[in-house]
């Protein structure tokens, strides 16, 4: 994982899944943010989230039914993510 502290914004994507981030608060360029998926059990990390190239993307807001928004500063959009399903579709 990266060096960087967990930061305080975090929430449950579903029952089982926590989404937490790193960067937002403490890193120096917007480039420094992770989105992280954890077992919400376990807190265990199930793995970074993969944005596609050129997303940008700050603190992340759980919606608790499966998905997530992120906000782009810079360009004002609101995005809304899921998990990728497990056969990548």
């Amino acid at each position: 994982m990266d060096e960087n502290p967990w930061d305080w914004a975090c929430g449950f994507v579903d029952a089982r899944t926590v989404l937490v981030s790193t960067g937002a608060e403490y890193g120096e360029e917007d480039q420094d943010t992770r989105h992280w998926l954890l077992d919400a059990h376990t807190l265990e990390i199930r793995g970074a989230v993969a944005y596609p190239p050129g997303t940008r993307h700050g603190l992340a807001r759980p919606l608790g039914d499966g998905s997530w928004l992120t906000h782009d500063e810079e360009s004002g959009t609101l995005s809304r993510w899921t998990r990728r399903a497990p056969d990548g579709s």
